[in-house]
C-alpha cells in the first residue's frame, strides 16, 4: 500500500512540472523606444554616468520583466567612433546593465570632460549591439525574448544631451573652473640669466574643495623655474576662495618669488563667465573638422585686488599698498584632431602708491599664446611665448617655452 502511495505521488509530481513546462511560453518582442536620463547621475571612483534607457513596448498580456535583483542582464556592449565617416564602430565603452519592470539601463561611464563632450556634440557615433537575442524572464512565469535585429537596428540620434545636462556632468567632474584653472606643464624655457643654456620650468595650479562645503575652495599655483633670478617665477597660495554664487567670488592669496624678494598679499573679488554669443564660434568650430573636441566659450574674468608689498627690492612698492582693476580672457580653441590653442591674456591698471588715483602710465598687460599636439588620452606636447609686464616685480619680461602638458590635475 505504501509502495502505491509513493507511486502516485511521484507521478502526480512529474506530471505537475511538465504541467508547468507546458505552460510557459517565450514572446518575441521588438518594439523599443530609446530616451536618455541624463540627470541620473552617479557619483563613483572619480567618474560620472549617463543612463540611456530602452523601453520595451510590447510584453505580452500587461507582464513585466520578473523582480528578481540578482538578474544578470548579458549580452550587450555599446561602441562608439571618433567622426562621421566610414571607420567602424571599434571603442567599446564602459557600461553597467540595469532594469525596471519595462526597460533596460544602459549607463555609461565617463571619466573626463571630453567623454561628456563628444555625447553632447554628436550622439549619431553611438552604437548599442547585441550578441544574440536576450531572453527576460517576466512575472507571469513566462519569458520576454528581445530580438537581436530589432535591438541593433535602434536610432539613438535622438537621444540628446541637453546643455543643462552636460553642465550638470561637467559640474560632477570639477566644474568649468576645473578646465579653465588646473593645469600641470614642465620643459624647458629660454633663460634670462643666461642666453645659451635654457632653464627648465615648472607651471602647474589646482584647486581643492575645502572641508566638504560647497563653494569653498583652497588653490595654489606657480611658475617654478631653475633660474633663480628669472621675474617671471612665483608661488601662489590662496587658503580662501569663496563662490558667492555661480558668477560672484571673493578670495585672499599670498604670493612670493622664487628667490622671496618679492612678495605680497592680495585680495579680491571678481566676476567671471563665459561669453556665450560671440562672433568667432562660427570660425572656431570650423576649426574643428568635424572631430568631437571640447569646444569652450571664452573664459572671461572682471574684477578688482586689493594688495600691500611686504617685501620687494623695488622702493616704489616694498610696505606700500595698490588698488588694482583687472580683466583677464582665455579662449581655448580645438583645432582639428590634436591640435589645441589656448590663448591667455590679462590686463590690469595698478593705482598710486597708498592712494586710490590711476594714471595711463600704471596701464598694463601681459599675455601667453600656447599651441598644443595631443599625444595619448590626456598629454600635449606644448610650446608658447608669453610677453608683458609682471605684476610681481613690475618689470616687463617675454618667455619662450617648450614643455609636456599633461591633464593629471583636472581629470
Amino acid at each position: 500500500m505504501k509502495m502505491k502511495t509513493f507511486s502516485i505521488l511521484t507521478f502526480l509530481f512529474f506530471s505537475s512540472l511538465s504541467a508547468t513546462a507546458e505552460a510557459q511560453t517565450v514572446t518575441d518582442v521588438n518594439d523599443f523606444t530609446v530616451s536618455a536620463r541624463e540627470n541620473t547621475l552617479t557619483g563613483k571612483s572619480g567618474g560620472i554616468s549617463l543612463v540611456i534607457q530602452i523601453q520595451v513596448n510590447d510584453l505580452p498580456n500587461g507582464a513585466s520583466f520578473q523582480d528578481q535583483t540578482d538578474l544578470k542582464v548579458t549580452g550587450l556592449s555599446v561602441f562608439r567612433k571618433s567622426d562621421d565617416s566610414d571607420e567602424p564602430y571599434l571603442k567599446r565603452i564602459k557600461q553597467k546593465l540595469s532594469y525596471s519592470p519595462s526597460s533596460i539601463f544602459i549607463s555609461l561611464e565617463m571619466k573626463t570632460k571630453q567623454d561628456i563632450e563628444w555625447f553632447f556634440q554628436n550622439t549619431k557615433l553611438l552604437r548599442i549591439q547585441a550578441e544574440n537575442d536576450i531572453q527576460f524572464p517576466l512575472d507571469d512565469g513566462n519569458f520576454a525574448l528581445l530580438k537581436k535585429d530589432a535591438l541593433n537596428s535602434l536610432d539613438y540620434s535622438s537621444v540628446t544631451l541637453s546643455s543643462a545636462g552636460r553642465d550638470d556632468l561637467i559640474n560632477s567632474l570639477g566644474k568649468y573652473k576645473s578646465i579653465y584653472y588646473d593645469r600641470f606643464d614642465a620643459g624647458w624655457r629660454d633663460s634670462e640669466s643666461d642666453s645659451v643654456n635654457p632653464g627648465n620650468y615648472i607651471d602647474f595650479a589646482k584647486s581643492f574643495n575645502l572641508f566638504n562645503i560647497k563653494n569653498l575652495s583652497f588653490e595654489i599655483e606657480g611658475l617654478l623655474s631653475t633660474d633663480i633670478n628669472d621675474v617671471a617665477s612665483y608661488l601662489q597660495v590662496t587658503p580662501i576662495y569663496f563662490d558667492i554664487n555661480d558668477k560672484w567670488s571673493i578670495n585672499a592669496s599670498y604670493q612670493t618669488s622664487v628667490n622671496e624678494k618679492e612678495q605680497r598679499v592680495m585680495g579680491r573679488v571678481s566676476y567671471r563667465g563665459v561669453i556665450k554669443d560671440n562672433p568667432f564660434d562660427v570660425y572656431v568650430q570650423k576649426l574643428s573638422y568635424g572631430y568631437p573636441r571640447l569646444r569652450l566659450k571664452p573664459y572671461l574674468n572682471v574684477g578688482v585686488t586689493a594688495m600691500y608689498f611686504t617685501e620687494s627690492e623695488d622702493p616704489d612698492l616694498k610696505e606700500s599698498q595698490f588698488f588694482e582693476p583687472f580683466v583677464s580672457l582665455l579662449y581655448i580653441i580645438p583645432i582639428s584632431e590634436k591640435y589645441t590653442a589656448r590663448l591667455d591674456t590679462y590686463a590690469y591698471w595698478r593705482s598710486q602708491k597708498d592712494k586710490l588715483d590711476f594714471i595711463s602710465e600704471n596701464l598694463n598687460w601681459q599675455g601667453t599664446i600656447q599651441l598644443g599636439y595631443g599625444i595619448g588620452k590626456n598629454a600635449q606636447i606644448v610650446g608658447k611665448y608669453s610677453y608683458g609686464t609682471v605684476g610681481l616685480t613690475n618689470e616687463t619680461n617675454n618667455r619662450l617655452m617648450i614643455g609636456f602638458l599633461t591633464e593629471i590635475l583636472n581629470n
